[in-house]
């Protein structure tokens, strides 16, 4: 148990001291990237495609392949493109997972032949990270990544409008027109997204949270299981995700009675760990089960959680689960098992991928926002008044725990042709091994 402890207290320092520094902080994958803070002059326009020798995935006769232009052709030579410079601008403060987001984008911005500057993050200051697009843009960058958060994707849309000669991406959360008086609707979207059908991860997380019950508990009766979610109204996404958790609990044999909110707005809010900590004891202490299932959203959320079921002595009897999972693996590498047991996850350098790929079709001119991964258009959602119609495009998670993460993230390195888990052993992997593409939903192409 001390060991255990000791390991979510170490996670835990990460994330503080990630979000310690309230003034803008950069995070950079190598040491040669250039730092936001210096300026610079602007790099030279990018190549547009007259000037290169075709695109990646081109077609029979010629054409663009707009599904496939996205994701990185091991066949295109990239380095005949000039070599734009991109950097990911974020609004909450870094933690470990958007770190390893970063080493994502720089991984696949080298295979594409893009420069790619880091992070730099506002720290959950709206107003700064707004100054902040402006001001990469200022400095001269051709293509940002940002992540905009609830009503903030207008403000965001207004100013790359403003500047149409820069290529810019979301990353995490899609960019709508988003109501906070309407928590339940997302808004129209703004620009394509590349992620996660979030009330499909939300139905998933309980799914998996029941199925560790019936396994570890098969005789507690159901009546004796409690669940809680947490909930940050201020984030779209977040609802969402408590929305398909919920669905999927009110049809369980959980009675009703039995189900919490975790609200982290009572306890300041954001999205720290130590909200969550606080949101989840309070629950706990006040609350007699014999068993707990936890859906905490996100990766922060997890962490908060599994220090307060260990802090009252609960972990054998609590299950939590996140969408997210980066400080996951070095507990499960110290060979430790906290309350923290699953999460619906996809290794960050596979969201990464299209990420980039997707800027380097706009900067070279192989596609444009409204017209990229046509087949991921939801005829339902694709902010077709707002200049769309745009694309949603969902990338694949697995159910993620301590007896397949090695083998997940080993097939990973052999994707995306690197080795950043040489430990992890390979054999028997393919490209194959692991989805890394999903099937558009049917209901894509149905008219409401």
């Amino acid at each position: 148990m001390k060991k255990a402890i000791a390991i979510l207290l170490a996670c835990l320092l990460l994330f503080t001291l990630a979000a310690c520094n309230k003034s803008a902080s950069q995070s950079s994958p190598s040491p040669s990237a250039a730092s936001p803070s210096q300026g610079g002059a602007a790099s030279p326009p990018p190549s547009q495609s007259a000037a290169a020798t075709g695109s990646p995935w081109m077609n029979a006769n010629g054409s663009v392949n707009l599904d496939r232009v996205g994701h990185f052709d091991p066949n295109f030579d990239y380095s005949q493109l000039n070599r734009p410079r991109v950097i990911y601008v974020r609004q909450s403060s870094p933690d470990p997972n958007t770190e390893r987001m970063a080493a994502g984008l720089g991984h696949w911005g080298n295979l594409m032949n893009m420069q790619f500057d880091g992070m730099v993050t506002a720290n959950d200051d709206p107003d700064l990270f707004l100054t902040l697009i402006q001001t990469q843009i200022d400095q001269g960058y051709d293509a940002l990544i940002i992540d905009p958060q609830g009503m903030l994707a207008q403000s965001v849309v207004d100013i790359m409008a403003d500047n149409p000669d820069v290529a810019w991406m979301t990353f995490l959360n899609p960019a709508r027109d988003y109501d906070s008086s309407k928590p339940d609707d997302p808004g129209p979207l703004l620009h394509p997204f590349v992620g996660f059908d979030f009330i499909y991860n939300g139905e998933q997380s309980s799914r998996g949270l029941l199925d560790w019950k019936e396994q570890a508990f098969p005789d507690v009766p159901w009546d004796r299981v409690g669940y809680a979610v947490l909930r940050n109204a201020e984030i779209g996404v977040f609802n969402l995700i408590q929305a398909g958790s919920d669905s999927v609990m009110r049809d369980s044999p959980i009675p009703n009675a039995n189900h919490f909110v975790a609200d982290v707005a009572a306890f300041g809010g954001g999205t720290s760990p130590d909200v969550a900590q606080q949101a989840v004891a309070n629950i706990l202490t006040t609350n007699d089960f014999d068993v707990w299932l936890i859906s905490a959203l996100i990766e922060p959320y997890g962490l908060g959680s599994a220090v307060a079921a260990s802090t009252l002595g609960l972990t054998d009897k609590v299950c939590i689960i996140s969408t997210s999972a980066a400080a996951l693996i070095p507990q499960w590498n110290a060979g430790v098992e906290t309350a923290w047991r699953l999460a619906w996850y996809t290794e960050e350098v596979i969201i990464s991928e299209p990420i980039m790929g997707g800027l380097a079709a706009f900067l070279n001119g192989w596609a444009a926002p409204n017209t990229i991964w046509p087949q991921w258009v939801d005829v339902n959602d694709c902010g077709e008044d707002r200049g769309g119609p745009y694309a949603l495009m969902i990338v694949p998670a697995i159910f993620f725990n301590k007896e397949n993460y090695a083998e997940y993230l080993a097939w990973t390195d052999i994707y995306a042709q690197r080795n950043d888990y040489p430990d992890f052993s390979k054999d028997g992997l393919t490209r194959d091994s692991f989805p890394y593409q999903v099937p558009v939903p049917e209901y894509y192409k149905i008219k409401k």
